[in-house]
């Protein structure tokens, strides 16, 4: 395990932290669980689908999707997740995931003219609160040794300006703009000796702790895109394609370090990339109530620090799978499954991955394939409002770190919706 000891190392310990443990669902246990499935009909067929028409939580992952979506809409989605405990087989080190309900998101697609339309949304696209103790090396634990308190919370919120382009009776295209703004809170409380003899600290360093850390909401406003397009190659098949390009958030820690009993303030920037994703799909009608919907995706991601020294990267597949059937004209009753192939490396040299590969002891939280079962249902009234809700779990295939995430809408249309 590394040493809690320099002012860069613990900054560099708390930013690795921060991206590579991870509670809700959705892409590689920091980008599949925390970057969450948006929509909820998406996620109770398997996850964000390119090909699925469905209004403005569709213009999130498809762009083009709304060309096909003749309504007026609002919509305003929530969501609750819960995550694991994960610790050492020894139980020294300790990190929990905190359950929380929050804001999923809201939004208005506008039909346009001339084969125009429009979206306006605003939506958590990432949120964590990650709480626990860590030690400071193995020999520490038996001897009671160093210990530090940890407390992580991030959230990443973007606004998005959509418009979709129907070329043909067959053909559309669609562009994104993103606003991604980024809140922060970090937190690490060192009680440690504070010279080489391993003097231990006074009642009043340990109160004050020798290392609070926090960061600030990222400098600015990053921008990203997405790009989509979409193609209806027979009355019963629909074939789509996007593309998420990524940004740099930037934040500073600032650090109020107890070090040799002397006082500073140092101040570090954490630079985090938004992933690249990729990612095509198709939706197949069965007759007038019954639709099959697939798609695959790839995500690349990487984080740096000020030196702009890769800190490490990560490469993610996804492959979503699911159904949906109309019961009569209210209910639709839907499920799927979601399985992510993650092949992260965690680089053997960084100083945070000690720390991640012993967590991995009792449940490896990092380096694993992850296999999440989906259900949801929808209530169509008056064919002016509907309300869906959705599920998804991966206990059955994870059961020592297993995730839970549920999600619910309520949409506003101008006449009754339809597919």
């Amino acid at each position: 395990m590394p040493e809690f000891r320099f002012p860069a190392r613990s900054a560099a310990i708390a930013a690795g932290l921060a991206l590579y443990i991870a509670a809700p669902a959705s892409a590689n246990r920091f980008v599949q669980h925390q970057f969450q499935q948006i929509g909820a009909r998406h996620l109770a067929t398997g996850g964000g689908h390119v090909a699925m028409v469905d209004g403005t939580s569709g213009a999130y992952w498809n762009p083009a999707s709304i060309s096909w979506y003749p309504y007026l809409e609002f919509v305003m989605e929530g969501v609750y997740h819960t995550g694991p405990t994960l610790e050492t087989n020894a139980g020294a080190n300790n990190l929990r995931f905190e359950d929380e309900g929050s804001f999923g998101m809201v939004g208005v697609t506008i039909p346009g003219q001339r084969g125009f339309h429009f979206s306006l949304i605003e939506v958590q696209r990432y949120n964590h609160d990650i709480r626990g103790t860590l030690f400071d090396t193995p020999e520490d634990r038996a001897s009671g040794g160093t210990i530090t308190s940890y407390e992580d919370r991030v959230s990443v919120n973007s606004f998005g300006v959509i418009a979709s382009y129907r070329s043909t009776y067959r053909t559309s295209v669609g562009i994104g703009i993103w606003f991604d703004r980024k809140k922060v809170f970090k937190s690490l409380d060192y009680a440690a000796g504070c010279d080489a003899t391993g003097a231990p600290p006074t009642d009043q360093q340990i109160a004050d702790g020798f290392l609070d850390a926090e960061a600030s909401t990222n400098k600015g406003t990053a921008i990203r895109f997405s790009l989509g397009g979409f193609f209806r190659a027979t009355p019963n098949l629909d074939l789509g394609a996007s593309v998420f390009t990524n940004s740099n958030m930037t934040s500073t820690l600032r650090s109020d370090v107890w070090f040799t009993c002397a006082h500073s303030d140092v101040d570090r920037e954490v630079t985090d990339e938004t992933p690249l994703t990729v990612q095509a799909g198709a939706l197949w009608r069965r007759g007038p109530t019954l639709r099959f919907v697939g798609d695959v995706s790839f995500t690349r991601w990487s984080i740096f620090d000020d030196t702009e020294k890769e800190l490490d990267y990560s490469d993610m597949a996804q492959i979503s799978l699911g159904t949906e059937w109309d019961r009569g004209a209210a209910w639709t009753f839907r499920g799927g499954l979601y399985s992510q192939f993650d092949a992260s490396n965690l680089g053997g040299s960084d100083e945070h991955a000690a720390i991640l590969r012993d967590l991995e002891n009792s449940g490896n939280p990092i380096e694993r394939n992850e296999l999440y079962l989906t259900v949801g249902v929808g209530y169509l009234w008056r064919g002016h409002l509907r309300i869906d809700a959705s599920l998804a779990d991966s206990h059955l295939a994870s059961p020592e770190d297993g995730q839970t995430t549920g999600r619910f809408a309520i949409r506003v249309f101008t006449e009754q919706s339809g597919s």
